[in-house]
């Protein structure tokens, strides 16, 4: 064998394989294959893991340029890219004050005003994530909208008077509009790099005095890249006793790693641990918005679930 043939077959054999997936809401996992190593890699559909410029609208939804008409018209649809004509930062906030306004009236708003001011909270850190963009023109804008208020709402039920609880936020969606109307509510923006969103980065933030806000984030990006190894004192997203079905299901789907099956499952039930629960309730002015939401929370005595 010649040394030019085997250095091609020693290049093939340690090539390293990337495949882009997908995700709803606008993560993607990118996941990293060789003989030796597999990595993923969470980035925003707008730019690929260490590509240092964002690619078109095309490529970053991984459709084809000649793609049909409907299909386009589908991506733009579940993959936004225009902001709604008009739309500042002032104009975000008066919308942002206006659906405060009505959320105070609601019952929902009340009831969980009651579930968290039931107790005494020690948070001083607070993170939304996942909440998708507030400013791309498409249908789901109003519901990031109203689970932003939630949000805020919930800080200010569990902040202690004279202490300050610092805001964060990290979103793959977010565009310079979003960001701006965010720093105007004094939520700084989390972010991986200035070329990607990397959910693995929130992990590194989050401590036992934390409230982690994180709205139908998928349970293959919230539990290894959110949960693993913390502890935060609240918790409001999905259902984590569902998730731990869903995953038990998953164990024999041969796309994904049985390892990892079993890392996302050991997470899910060591966070379970001591913890309470109890639903978000039902929110009457836009419905599906916060349904399926759950509570969470440490309790000395052990775990209760309502």
């Amino acid at each position: 064998m010649s040394h030019s043939t085997a250095n091609r077959k020693i290049a093939r054999a340690s090539h390293v394989k990337r495949t882009t997936v997908p995700l709803e809401d606008g993560w993607s996992m990118v996941t990293h294959s060789s003989s030796r190593e597999r990595s993923n890699v969470l980035t925003s559909h707008g730019a690929l893991a260490d590509t240092p410029k964002q690619t078109d609208d095309s490529t970053r939804a991984n459709l084809p340029k000649d793609a049909s008409k409907p299909a386009k018209q589908e991506q733009e649809y579940l993959y936004p890219r225009h902001i709604v004509d008009g739309l500042t930062v002032k104009k975000l906030l008066h919308e942002y004050r206006q659906l405060k306004q009505r959320w105070d009236e609601t019952l929902c708003a009340k009831q969980l005003r009651a579930i968290l001011r039931s107790r005494k909270w020690h948070v001083n850190k607070a993170f939304c994530l996942a909440t998708s963009s507030f400013s791309f023109d498409w249908e789901n804008r109003m519901r990031a909208l109203w689970q932003l208020v939630l949000f805020m709402d919930v800080v200010q039920n569990v902040s202690r008077e004279g202490e300050t609880v610092s805001l964060f936020a990290q979103e793959p969606l977010f565009n310079d509009l979003d960001k701006s109307f965010l720093n105007a509510l004094d939520v700084t923006i989390l972010q991986g790099g200035t070329s990607r969103v990397v959910a693995g980065d929130i992990n590194t933030y989050i401590t036992p005095r934390s409230f982690v806000y994180a709205p139908f984030l998928q349970w293959n990006v919230l539990l290894p890249y959110v949960l693993k190894g913390n502890d935060p004192a609240l918790y409001i997203g999905n259902d984590i006793s569902l998730t731990i079905l869903q995953l038990q299901h998953h164990l024999s789907d041969t796309s994904v790693p049985k390892s990892d099956i079993k890392e996302w499952l050991a997470i899910a039930e060591g966070f379970l641990l001591g913890r309470c629960k109890i639903s978000v309730p039902n929110f009457e002015l836009l419905q599906h918005s916060l349904e399926g939401l759950k509570i969470y929370w440490k309790d000395s005595l052990g775990s209760k679930f309502i």
